[in-house]
């Protein structure tokens, strides 16, 4: 629920990114955080230990798109390596929570949403993520080139 949660929000962003701005003036735009919801977690939690699991099914392919790859595993692998959401849901009391973005907002029409990245976010070589990274994995995973 989570993956598809945020997954949905990423696409949104996307498809936002890539239509004509609009007037809207962003200093009126009323943004949410949720940054009231309780912490995620023990802080008192026991650290290190071994996490185990198990693969439904043998992969195919290590690809995680393309030929062969529309199965258990690299559904699984793109939802922990490729889906970067910009909120996720708050496990306790459902609420959507910061991830990538530390802001959003989802105005009257329930169909335009805006989101103001975390500056901090970066990439495992230090580079910041950015809208175009949202916009370029929507293109990518639409792509026709990609053949399922």
């Amino acid at each position: 629920m989570i993956t598809s949660s945020i997954t949905l929000c990423g696409l949104l962003l996307a498809t936002a990114l890539t239509l004509p701005a609009s007037a809207q003036d962003l200093s009126t735009i009323e943004w949410q955080t949720n940054y009231d919801d309780p912490p995620i977690g023990d802080p008192a939690a026991l650290k290190g230990g071994t996490f185990h699991t198990f693969m439904t099914a043998y992969p195919l392919t290590l690809r995680l798109v393309g030929p062969n790859s529309n199965d258990g595993f690299s559904a699984w692998k793109r939802a922990v390596t490729m889906d970067f959401g910009l909120v996720a849901r708050h496990p306790t009391t459902d609420n959507y929570v910061p991830w990538m973005a530390t802001h959003w907002s989802v105005q009257d029409d329930k169909r335009t949403l805006y989101f103001k990245l975390d500056p901090d976010a970066r990439w495992s070589d230090g580079k910041p993520v950015t809208a175009a990274d949202y916009v370029h994995t929507l293109h990518m995973m639409q792509s026709e080139a990609i053949v399922d």
